[in-house]
């Protein structure tokens, strides 16, 4: 795949440049809006449409091709009922449940729990578990599905904020993916069943599916809040607003918290509080048409287009970069997949090797001082990066950073006790809104990683 690096991008080229397999075009308005994003497949062709009121909202969408559009859902009068908690408290029917720290705990057939930071461990119904797994910076990296007395083990590779590849539980890898500009713009991914290009709308939503001589195999659907109604196929593995689907249970995980399109919420409370928003599980403001969370922390426009885009390599060589056996290795470790084919759901050391080169560099320049341990809560404990005397010290190497409950505690925890909280991170790490706000109030002190 080739992509121009016009700024906004334009164009984008699926194989050979000279004769491609696929094209994709992108016109904008005269307030750089997308205005038109025109799909070219191997024997087919799907214009998207786009209007806009002064606000910037969009007002209108069109579809050249009808069968991409999202298509009609039953009518099912849902009837909704809440506290002033805004936990739904009814649906119609049925009584939903949360525990003491807001978590929705069940849901129709659907039963979940949570650990101590409020991250999703399993969920359960008839016939089928779930656990999940995470590492020492939070990333999801196991999936075990059991259907029928039958155990699936999943394990994921991530680099950064990207997911890469997928593991089998043997720790072969199963499946690689290919990213453009943003976060969660996968083009293309190379499976075990073959290689696959993805198409998105402005929105990153996958809306097709091609196979690798650029025919259409897979239709994606989608209401305002990312109900589905495409063609039944679960090969494309990142959906609604560019996130992974869980297709068991139909959740997307927007890494810091689960996202139903069923409910069109969030299972967990906002980690930033009511910094965020009365509601705490409400989706970008409840305006999904215009905005995305892919952190499950804040609400953000979708960049399509408007960024410049690195041109992606051929994809047998990101496969085999991907199954290089110093690679698969990490993958194993993160994932804590061990000999056998069994998976354990455990943080990896591996994982935090980010998080170890940012203190390493601080500790460089700075006494941030010794860790220790401290009590934030009921049976709650935490242990900030270092903790000199009048001050609480915590390094952040990340690319973006929201305001996690971590940091919610840590900030909490240096008012109480007068100390000074400084959050170390590099010079370009995008912060959330409600993060930014305490930066700005002087509640956190914001500091660069050397």
């Amino acid at each position: 795949m080739s992509i121009r690096r016009d700024a906004p991008r334009t164009r984008a080229v699926y194989g050979n440049p000279s004769s491609p397999l696929a094209e994709t075009t992108l016109n904008y308005n005269q307030v750089s809006l997308p205005a038109t994003l025109t799909h070219q497949w191997n024997g087919s062709q799907l214009d998207i449409g786009y209007q806009y009121n002064a606000d910037r909202q969009k007002t209108r969408v069109t579809f050249s091709d009808s069968s991409f559009a999202p298509a009609a859902l039953p009518d099912l009068h849902q009837t909704y009922q809440s506290n002033n908690l805004n936990q739904y408290t009814a649906i119609n029917d049925s009584a939903p449940e949360y525990d003491k720290r807001g978590n929705l705990i069940r849901h129709g057939e659907w039963s979940y729990a949570y650990d101590k930071e409020n991250t999703l461990i399993s969920a359960e119904k008839t016939g089928v578990q779930i656990e999940f797994g995470y590492d020492a910076l939070n990333r999801r990296i196991t999936k075990k599905v059991t259907k029928d007395n039958v155990t699936t083990p999943y394990a994921y590779l991530s680099v950064g904020d990207q997911e890469m590849a997928m593991l089998s539980g043997t720790g072969e890898v199963s499946d690689v993916y290919l990213y453009g500009a943003g976060p969660d713009e996968v083009v293309a991914d190379i499976t075990t069943r073959g290689q696959n290009f993805y198409f998105q709308d402005a929105l990153g939503s996958t809306i097709a599916l091609t196979n690798a001589q650029g025919e259409v195999i897979e239709k994606h659907g989608y209401t305002a809040y990312g109900l589905e109604s495409g063609s039944g196929h679960d090969n494309a593995a990142f959906r609604f607003a560019g996130r992974r689907i869980d297709p068991e249970t139909g959740l997307s995980y927007n890494r810091a918290r689960y996202y139903s399109p069923t409910l069109g919420r969030f299972l967990q409370t906002d980690p930033a509080g009511t910094e965020g928003g009365l509601n705490l599980y409400a989706y970008v403001g409840n305006d999904p048409v215009n905005f995305i969370d892919p952190t499950g922390q804040w609400g953000e426009t979708a960049s399509l287009g408007l960024d410049a885009l690195p041109v992606v390599g051929a994809l047998k060589g990101g496969y085999e970069f991907f199954r290089d056996p110093s690679w698969i290795n990490a993958g194993i470790a993160a994932a804590g997949i061990v000999p056998g084919g069994k998976v354990a759901a455990k943080g990896a050391k591996w994982a935090s090797k980010a998080g170890r080169e940012g203190e390493a560099a601080v500790k460089s320049v700075y006494n941030i001082g010794d860790k220790r341990k401290i009590s934030v809560g009921e049976d709650r404990y935490r242990i900030p990066d270092g903790m000199p005397d009048k001050a609480l010290n915590e390094v952040k190497n990340v690319k973006r950073q929201g305001l996690t409950r971590q940091l919610k505690d840590y900030s909490d925890y240096a008012q109480k006790e007068r100390l000074d909280f400084n959050l170390f991170m590099r010079p370009d790490t995008k912060v959330s809104k409600p993060l930014q706000e305490q930066i700005d109030k002087g509640i956190i002190k914001r500091k660069d990683i050397p």
